[in-house]
């Protein structure tokens, strides 16, 4: 399954100001670097959680599920349409009577009625996340300040490249979906 961001996010979930204050920084001088570091915490937030905290439209691109069903794997989504592609590349859009949402759950469902001849793979296009900034959930947006502050703080150093520091762990933790 591939999810391309057709539409990135519009902004991010703190501001600079919020992050210099956190990080105690007081000069603007380094503000390019910080918001490259807010929007690399927020994506390490996303990856870790499978969530999108804020709004972006993307497509998810997938073979066409065997079941009729596909587990969503952002959230929360709000599906606003789904196409039929064929081995030929073209792809045709399925009416709102051919499939439906259930994204009451985590992972939202997208259950298909039949499969239109032909199809052999299928693209969502979808918009993805809590909203705007201001509705991204209070503990997401510390991680996030937090995570952006580690990263600030060991720029120079690769030793634990790859790893989230436990306070952001900690904080992410509760948003991540249970694996079975």
């Amino acid at each position: 399954m591939l999810v391309r961001v057709l539409t990135p996010p519009a902004e991010e979930p703190v501001t600079l100001a919020a992050l210099r204050a956190f990080a105690r920084l007081d000069e603007t001088g380094e503000d390019a670097l910080l918001a490259r570091l807010v929007a690399a915490a927020r994506m390490a937030a996303e990856t870790f959680t499978g969530l999108a905290l804020v709004t972006r439209t993307v497509a998810i691109d997938d073979a066409w599920p065997v079941c009729s069903t596909l587990a969503l794997p952002v959230w929360p989504v709000a599906v606003s349409e789904v196409r039929d592609v064929t081995s030929t590349g073209a792809s045709t859009p399925l009416g709102p009577e051919q499939w439906w949402v259930d994204a009451t759950g985590r992972p939202a469902v997208l259950t298909l009625n039949a499969r239109p001849p032909g199809a052999v793979s299928i693209e969502v296009i979808a918009t993805a996340g809590f909203g705007p900034a201001s509705a991204t959930p209070e503990t997401l947006k510390l991680a996030v300040l937090s995570l952006a502050a580690h990263f600030y703080d060991r720029r120079h150093d690769d030793a634990d490249a790859g790893t989230l520091p436990p306070a952001a762990r900690r904080l992410l933790a509760p948003w991540r979906r249970a694996r079975l």
